[in-house]
């Protein structure tokens, strides 16, 4: 596989796992994809590794609430 897979995501949830102290990062992508859906989990099944690259998209960028 060596084209690139790009799309579009929110981040979902970000949690330790207690077993190994790993980091698990869970994003939640539109309905529309699902070729994308395909194409990392053929990346799951063969045990592929990512280098991700995650940049802001356009007009979504939210910044963060100050919490007192």
């Amino acid at each position: 596989m060596s084209d690139a897979i790009e799309f579009t995501a929110q981040v979902y949830k970000v949690q330790t796992l207690a077993t190994d102290q790993g980091i698990r990062v869970t994003l939640d992508l539109s309905e529309t994809e699902t070729l994308t859906m395909a194409r990392l989990a053929e990346c799951q099944r063969f045990g592929v590794l990512l280098r991700i690259v995650a940049t802001v998209q356009g007009d979504d960028e939210r910044k963060p609430t100050k919490r007192y």
